[in-house]
Formats: C-alpha cells, sequence, structure tokens
C-alpha cells in the first residue's frame, strides 16, 4: 500500500510526503536535523515521528512538552490511519492511502483558517479584556491597601490607649 503525510501549512501549498512502507521513522521538529522543519514557536527542536510498528503507522512526541494536537487535546502516541488528521504547533497533518482502506469517518476536522484581519480584530478585543482586567485589580489592590491602613491606625489607637 501506497502511505504518505498530506502536509497543510497556512499560505503554502500542500506537500505530500511519502512514508516508507518499511517504518523508517520520519522527524518532525524545529531543527534542522529533522525530515519535516517546522518553522513555528510552538514546535521543539525534536518535537515528534512517526514510525510504522507492527503494521501500524504511529506519531509520537520526543517529549511531554511537544505535545500532538488532536483538536485541542495535546496527546502522544496516536496511531494512524489513511485519513487520520492531527497537527504539530500550526501546521496540519493528514495520513494518505489507498482510497479502499480509508475510514468513513476520517478523523476529525480543523477549523477553518482565520484572515488576518479576523485574528488581528482578536488579539486587540483580547487586549482590551486584558486592560480592563488589570485596572480592576489595581482598584482592588487600592482597597486592600485603605483597608490595610485603617487596620493599622486602628491597632495602633487600641495598643497606645490606656487600660480600662
Amino acid at each position: 500500500m501506497y502511505e504518505y503525510l498530506i502536509m497543510r501549512r497556512r499560505g503554502q501549498q500542500e506537500t505530500e510526503i511519502h512514508l516508507d512502507g518499511e517504518g523508517e521513522p520520519v522527524t518532525i521538529g524545529s531543527g534542522p536535523d529533522n525530515q519535516i522543519i517546522l518553522d513555528d514557536p510552538a514546535v521543539l527542536p525534536k518535537h515528534a515521528y512517526i514510525a510504522k510498528v507492527s503494521g501500524h503507522w504511529l506519531v509520537l512526541g520526543y517529549d511531554a512538552k511537544g505535545g500532538i494536537d488532536l483538536t485541542g487535546t495535546l496527546t502522544t502516541p496516536l496511531e494512524l490511519t489513511p485519513g487520520f488528521r492531527f497537527a504539530i504547533g500550526s501546521t496540519k497533518f493528514e495520513l494518505g492511502g489507498d482510497a479502499a482502506s480509508m475510514p468513513q469517518f476520517p478523523g476529525p476536522t480543523f477549523p477553518k483558517e482565520e484572515s488576518r484581519e479576523e485574528t488581528i480584530r482578536k488579539l486587540h478585543a483580547a487586549m482590551e479584556r486584558s486592560e480592563t482586567e488589570l485596572t480592576q485589580v489595581t482598584q482592588a489592590q487600592a482597597e486592600i491597601a485603605s483597608q490595610l491602613a485603617t487596620t493599622q491606625q486602628l491597632l495602633k489607637t487600641l495598643t497606645e490607649a490606656p487600660p480600662l
């Protein structure tokens, strides 16, 4: 069976990578010594590898911090079947193979990539929320400082007062 990995990167043409039928591992990471190099700050230098083990393709992370995204859940190892989709950083992957072996339900789908303007709008909204929360925290700190000063003044008054 001819098996391949489909790689989809934002703003680039889809790439098909042939997988060795003998299961020779394919390394993925941001480091230059990988077969698939991903220029992405979310990707570790040695992030993951794909290997055929006992007739099954698996994707495994080198490090617990270097998870594989499966619709928002970081996990490793994953068993791959033709049509199964996963992501490493912002790069999406799909295992391809003979059409006859494609599962009826080909794994999770990823949300449509949003436009640059939509991303900027969301970042501005997040920044405004952060500024509002920071203002609230600053106001709460001022209230706590005022209560502390009142408590200290009360304590001073009580300790300086003559005994009853």
